[in-house]
């Protein structure tokens, strides 16, 4: 191998050729990132279950539990995927507390929820103006 990497190698033509031809086919837009339109109210809302991906899941005693296949998840854990979840699907959009309670439909309290945010993000703003963002 040590020979063969000190032997200097000659370019031809048919090498520019393949060269040339690699970079006409060089794609910048990629035909796998296009995604279907789709908004905030389209999607339906409320917590997945973390293993089946179901949307038929319950709070039992600050965890998520899947009706379906009864995987259970700590809440604040759960709470954390949601808010993951939001952020992937729209990038632009402001954590709040009321979006999140929205999104993740199944907890009453608003306070779980600031808990959860508080704990793992840092608050910007002061009162119905505030969000969250990474620490």
């Amino acid at each position: 191998m040590k020979k063969l990497n000190m032997r200097p190698s000659r370019l031809n033509g048919a090498h520019k050729k393949l060269a040339d031809h690699l970079v006409s086919m060089h794609q910048i837009v990629l035909p796998y990132d296009k995604l279907p339109p789709y908004t905030y109210a389209q999607l339906k809302k409320g917590p997945l279950c973390a293993v089946c991906h179901s949307l038929k899941t319950i709070v039992v005693d600050r965890k998520l539990v899947c009706t379906i296949c009864r995987h259970e998840e700590l809440l604040d854990h759960a709470i954390l995927r949601s808010v993951e979840e939001l952020k992937l699907l729209f990038p632009d959009i402001k954590i709040t507390t009321v979006l999140v309670h929205d999104w993740f439909q199944v907890v009453d309290s608003m306070k779980t929820i600031r808990r959860v945010l508080v704990q793992n993000y840092s608050a910007v703003g002061k009162k119905e103006y505030s969000f969250f963002k990474l620490k």
